[in-house]
């Protein structure tokens, strides 16, 4: 009887296993006896091999599984690391414009109890104490306690183009068409994320903006 090589079913069951047993089992034994022997053994391997398989796989799973975690926990403590340096920046910078609030305050007093209006000197000093140095060119408004407000550095030209005021305590600009900035009714400016307007900055301040039509 010519002998011939079964399809392998797994790569794993090679070299042919029928040709060990005919030789462990001898000459003697009919083939059918071999090939039983044959698919038992190749039915033990393949079940081995598939649970292997499934080791490796449930390993796999667990690996990702545990770096999808470590990840995640990356993520959250990237995120809370931001968000406590956000809420830093956010307290000093309240702070900050509180301080800012109260010394603009103290220097509306000053000038209000002197009778004359707030130069831009009074207000450079005032600035200058908190280590803010905006840039202050001749354009600079000299500002009175009615509107202290509308203090900024003037940009763009006087043909009735877009022109912007900064308010470099402020970190903000107004851009208006308006060339008359004493003419400004109610100024925006960014206090963190908050929109203020010159009123509110005014009602802070403890002093009552002038409103101009």
């Amino acid at each position: 009887m010519t002998v011939t090589e079964p399809t392998p079913l797994h790569p794993r069951s090679q070299p042919p296993f029928h040709q060990m047993v005919r030789e462990i089992v001898g000459s003697d034994v009919e083939q059918a006896t071999v090939d039983r022997i044959t698919a038992v053994h190749a039915a033990e391997l393949r079940q081995k091999d598939t649970q292997l398989d499934s080791y490796r796989r449930s390993e796999a799973d667990a690996h990702a599984q545990h770096w999808v975690s470590w990840r995640m926990l990356e993520f959250v403590q990237s995120t809370m690391s931001q968000q406590l340096r956000r809420a830093a920046q956010l307290h000093a910078r309240c702070e900050q414009s509180a301080t800012i609030i109260a010394n603009v305050r103290r220097l509306v007093d000053d000038a209000q109890n002197a009778g004359r209006p707030v130069s831009v000197v009074d207000l450079q000093l005032c600035l200058s104490l908190l280590d803010v140095r905006p840039v202050l060119p001749q354009t600079m408004l000299a500002i009175v306690p009615d509107h202290a407000y509308t203090c900024g550095v003037f940009e763009g030209n006087a043909d009735g183009a877009p022109v912007t005021y900064r308010f470099p305590y402020y970190g903000v600009a107004l851009v208006t068409t308006n060339t008359e900035p004493e003419r400004i009714t109610e100024p925006c400016f960014m206090a963190g994320e908050r929109i203020l307007t010159a009123s509110a900055i005014g009602q802070q301040m403890g002093v009552t903006l002038k409103t101009y039509e």
